[in-house]
């Protein structure tokens, strides 16, 4: 007897459990709530934007990798092929605004003569990402860089970095905007190297 009040029991509290839930339910469709809660709403809003986060800084470490990487040692005699293949490799990575502005100004030239200066190779080492605003209706993310400038054959490295614009572009993040320290390149090792 004991056994059937027990399993009697048992069986009472799951039906009023999945009444109370089916209720609960049916009150949220009535009245016209969502059964979304505002945390999983703003989990869902976090998760994209992560997301977004994580596409854009993906593509600005592959733009300052190969902004900074000059492969071999070239003369002055190789510039307007290398430049040439240097823009060739940039132009995907960029706004149209800033490609136009950087080819103007020389921005993307600088590592090349740098390069050509120093007769030797650049790497990027140590580039670091991070975060500093996302805005314009989620089109726009603002980033921060630091990387090591690094000479291969003579194993000198400078430290730059700089501000990025990240832009959204058909789903495609590109640099809208490069804001940085490059151009105390220029003056790295002036005194000791010919012009």
């Amino acid at each position: 007897m004991r056994q059937w009040i027990s399993g009697l029991s048992v069986l009472l509290c799951m039906a009023f459990i999945s009444a109370g839930c089916t209720e609960a339910e049916s009150a949220a469709k009535d009245s016209g709530r969502p059964i979304t809660t505002k945390q999983n709403e703003q989990a869902i809003n976090a998760q994209a934007d992560e997301e977004r986060l994580q596409g854009a800084m993906q593509a600005a470490a592959k733009y300052v990798k190969n902004q900074y990487t000059i492969d071999g040692i070239y003369t002055t005699k190789d510039y307007d092929s290398q430049l040439a293949a240097l823009k060739q490799k940039l132009k995907p990575l960029l706004s149209n605004d800033y490609y136009t502005s950087a080819i103007k100004d020389e921005t993307l030239a600088l590592p090349l003569h740098v390069a050509i200066r120093e007769k030797d190779s650049i790497t990027p080492k140590d580039i670091t990402i991070r975060s500093r605003a996302i805005s314009g209706g989620e089109q726009l993310i603002h980033l921060s860089y630091r990387f090591n400038f690094h000479l291969n054959k003579r194993g000198e490295s400078v430290p730059l970095g700089g501000k990025l614009i990240m832009q959204n572009e058909n789903g495609v993040w590109i640099v809208a905007s490069d804001h940085n320290n490059a151009k105390r390149l220029l003056e790295w090792h002036s005194d000791t190297m010919e012009p």
